[in-house]
């Protein structure tokens, strides 16, 4: 029992440290945002510092998978979801909820930008290429990295549902610290996060990757759940 619990709590550690490098850099950025206001941190400069703010730790989780993989000789795209094989298996495991989701995403968007809420005055066609660094990143790192890590220790659905937990409360920080959020709107759209990355989850579970988990993603936050 020993040998086999050891390599999967190892494993488990890896994974809490890519999302851990995910809320400190991400709570730096926002930290930044508020006192600079040149170069990346300019206004306007919306998809280069979304690409900035997951650039750090999706590069922590790469060295961490290759670390991983150097000591446990796990292939590396399999053990980010990546896999090619399970493409083709996702899209049609989710034949029916991707139109759903991505039709909800075009009259989402058409009816903030007719009634003008988007937010922070970010432009609605720059929303998409933002979106999917967010929801490519994201899931790289909660799905496909940490999911799988965290169901060798507590199961599946234990995986699904620590990942879901890790990926509301990393937003967290910058709710409390940065936006100032009022406890009521705060617990609310924790829940509303929490959800989602059980749905998320369910969906990485079922494929063994993410590729259905990634457009659903980006489908939710074209949404504005996120």
């Amino acid at each position: 029992m020993k040998k086999s619990a050891s390599p999967a709590f190892a494993q488990a550690l890896f994974a809490l440290a890519a999302v851990a490098a995910v809320s400190v850099w991400s709570y730096h950025i926002h930290r930044l945002m508020l006192t600079m206001r040149t170069g990346v941190f300019a206004p306007g400069r919306v998809l280069q510092r979304n690409a900035l703010n997951y650039a750090v730790p999706v590069a922590a989780m790469l060295l961490l998978a290759l670390l991983e993989r150097a000591v446990f000789r796990t292939p590396l795209p399999s053990s980010l979801g990546l896999a090619p094989k399970q493409f083709l298996p996702a899209m049609k495991n989710n034949a029916l909820i991707l139109p759903a989701l991505l039709i909800g995403a075009a009259v989402s968007s058409f009816l903030r930008l007719t009634f003008g809420t988007w937010d922070r005055g970010y432009s609605p066609w720059l929303q998409l290429p933002v979106q999917a660094i967010v929801a490519v990143s994201e899931e790289l790192i909660f799905r496909g990295y940490a999911q799988p890590r965290f169901a060798k220790l507590f199961g599946g659905w234990g995986g699904v549902a620590l990942s879901a937990f890790l990926f509301a409360t990393v937003h967290l920080p910058d709710q409390i610290f940065i936006q100032r959020t009022a406890a009521a709107a705060l617990l609310a759209r924790s829940a509303l996060m929490f959800a989602g990355g059980l749905l998320l989850g369910a969906l990485a579970k079922r494929d063994k990757s993410v590729w259905g988990a990634v457009p659903a993603h980006w489908a939710l936050n074209m949404c504005g759940v996120y």
